[in-house]
C-alpha cells in the first residue's frame, strides 16, 4: 500500500474520491452523501502488518476486486487502510469480536441471508404435496428458513388442515416464537388464506407477500422438494461471493417455482400492483426486468444455474 497514494485519496477534496471521513474511518460512510463506501480502518477483520491493512482475514477485499467493485488505498495518520466502496456487511469492530468465541462463524451467521418461503397451496395441490414441500424447507443443509407462509387458493380444503401440516412439520407457533425469541433464530410460519379463492398467482404473491420479512422471498408449489443446499447456496452467492443479486428466475420457464425476489425492491416497486389504484397491472418479475433492462443493472438478474 502506497503511504502517498493514500494521503492524496483523503486530503485532495477536489477528486472523485473524496470522502467524510470522520464516517468511513469507524466503517460504512458515504462520499458526499451519494455513494456508500465501508472503510476497514476499525474493522477486527483487517489484517495488519504494523500500522498498513494487507488484506481481510475473510478473503473479502480479493472478492470485492474480482467482482468489479473499486477498492482504493486511504490514511488516516495512524493507520493506511482500504476503503470499498461499497456496503461490507461484514463490519465489526473489535468491541464486538471480545464477546464471540469464534467471530467468523459468529459473522457468518449473523449475516445469514433472510428468506421467507411462499407455498401457494392451488385447487388441484393435496395435502400430501404440501407435506413434501414443508419438510423439505425444514431440512435445508446449515441455514434455515426464516419464515414459510402457505396461502389457501383452494375451495375444496379446509384452513385448518393446511395449518395443522405448518404445526406438524415446524413446531407449534408458541414454541417457534418462544425460540426465536430467546436465540434470534428459527423458523416462524404462517397459514393464509385467499378471500376469493381460484385468485391469479399475482394476486395471491402480493397477499402471501404481507406476511414476508426483510430479506427474500420464494416461491414453490405444493409437491415440489426444495433441494437441501437451495439456502446454502444463496448464502454462499451472496455472502462469500458477495454477488448482487435481485431477482433469481424460476427454475422452468412457465413456473414460479424457485422465483425469489428481494422484499426491499418488491416494495419499491410496489410488487404487481399499479401505483395509482393498486390493482395488479404488471407481474413484478416483469417490472424487474424491465426496471433492470433500463437502468443498465440487468445482471443482477440471475438464473439458479449460475448462482455460484
Amino acid at each position: 500500500m502506497s503511504k502517498s497514494k493514500g494521503q492524496d485519496l483523503i486530503k485532495n477534496s477536489e477528486t472523485e474520491t473524496d470522502f467524510d471521513q470522520q464516517q468511513t474511518a469507524a466503517g460504512p460512510g458515504t462520499y458526499r452523501g451519494e455513494q456508500v463506501v465501508t472503510s476497514c480502518a476499525a474493522c477486527c477483520f483487517a489484517d495488519y502488518e504494523g500500522k498498513t491493512q494487507v488484506g481481510c482475514e475473510l478473503g473479502r477485499i480479493e472478492k470485492f476486486q474480482e467482482g468489479g467493485t473499486r477498492v482504493i488505498e486511504a490514511e488516516d495518520g495512524e493507520k493506511e487502510f482500504y476503503v470499498v466502496h461499497r456496503m461490507c456487511n461484514f463490519y465489526r469492530e473489535e468491541e464486538w469480536a471480545e464477546y464471540w468465541k469464534d467471530k467468523e462463524k459468529r459473522v457468518k451467521k449473523e449475516n445469514a441471508v433472510r428468506v421467507s418461503f411462499i407455498v401457494p397451496v392451488n385447487e388441484d395441490d393435496t395435502l400430501e404435496g404440501l407435506q413434501k414441500t414443508l419438510l423439505s424447507i425444514a431440512m435445508q443443509e446449515e441455514f434455515e428458513a426464516v419464515k414459510v407462509i402457505t396461502m389457501n387458493n383452494s375451495t375444496n380444503k379446509d384452513n385448518f388442515d393446511i395449518v395443522h401440516k405448518l404445526h406438524e412439520v415446524f413446531g407449534s407457533y408458541a414454541e417457534q416464537t418462544s425460540y426465536l425469541n430467546k436465540s434470534e433464530e428459527g423458523t416462524t410460519f404462517v397459514g393464509g388464506s385467499m378471500v376469493e379463492k381460484s385468485a391469479d398467482f399475482w394476486t395471491l404473491l402480493e397477499a402471501s407477500f404481507a406476511f414476508a420479512v426483510n430479506g427474500y422471498y420464494a416461491v414453490f408449489n405444493c409437491g415440489t422438494e426444495v433441494s437441501s443446499d437451495f439456502l446454502k447456496r444463496i448464502n454462499h452467492a451472496i455472502n462469500e461471493n458477495l454477488k448482487q443479486v435481485l431477482m433469481i428466475e424460476p427454475f422452468d420457464e412457465g413456473s414460479h417455482d424457485g422465483l425469489t425476489i428481494s422484499c426491499a425492491l418488491h416494495k419499491y416497486l410496489s410488487g404487481s400492483k399499479d401505483t395509482t389504484n393498486f390493482e395488479i397491472s404488471q407481474p413484478i418479475d416483469e417490472k424487474i426486468r424491465t426496471i433492470s433492462k433500463t437502468q443498465g443493472f440487468d445482471n443482477l438478474i440471475i438464473r439458479w444455474e449460475d448462482l455460484t
